[in-house]
């Protein structure tokens, strides 16, 4: 999880990418996804990200992953202001 003055960056390995697409297609509310990133940050953080995830869509982020060789995703958000995007996980 990355803070930054624009907004926040959660960068998620195969594994937990899996996780994040299973919560989004199984029940598919901002509290549930959230659960699917790391207990130890805020809740708003969790919750921003997690909006993030549902407004981009499963489909979307299999897509970016599938494109990026299957390493993860990078989900990133505006404290302010509706655009998130999502990218490939480069490490």
């Amino acid at each position: 999880m990355n803070r930054f003055w624009w907004g926040v960056e959660a960068c998620f390995d195969e594994d937990s990418t899996l996780s994040l697409l299973n919560a989004i297609d199984v029940s598919a509310t901002t509290a549930s996804v959230a659960g699917a990133f790391a207990g130890d940050i805020e809740s708003k953080v969790a919750i921003t990200l997690a909006g993030a995830a549902l407004k981009i869509g499963g489909t979307a982020i299999k897509a970016i992953d599938h494109d990026g060789g299957g390493k993860g995703v990078c989900i990133s958000q505006f404290w302010v202001g509706p655009p998130c995007w999502i990218k490939p996980r480069t490490a």
